[in-house]
């Protein structure tokens, strides 16, 4: 009788923290997926997200803070260099491109 008991509620402990991982998980993967978004459509590269934890999805969101930084520099430097590029007769920017690796 006692087996049959404990057979029973076992769906419950297990369904419970797996439904509550998986929440987590989702949740988290959503952010990232909405900041993603953002940097993608607005161009704000300035987008980070939030990583309260240390486990496989903090470090998907790690990753992703430090591509939105690396972008958000070269952008910048790049702003800087065609601002201060020396202009052609017709206008348009003499080739920096080198310049960007620099």
């Amino acid at each position: 009788m006692y087996q049959i008991l404990a057979l029973s509620d076992q769906p419950y402990y297990v369904f419970l923290p797996c439904l509550a991982i998986s929440g987590r998980i989702t949740v988290a993967l959503t952010a990232l997926a909405d900041a993603a978004k953002r940097l993608q459509k607005q161009g704000n590269y300035s987008v980070r997200v939030v990583v309260p934890t240390r486990d496989e999805v903090a470090r998907v969101g790690d990753a992703f803070n430090r591509m939105a930084e690396e972008i958000s520099y070269t952008y910048r430097k790049l702003e800087k260099l065609v601002a201060n590029a020396p202009r052609t007769r017709q206008g348009q920017h003499t080739d920096h491109v080198a310049q960007l690796n620099g």
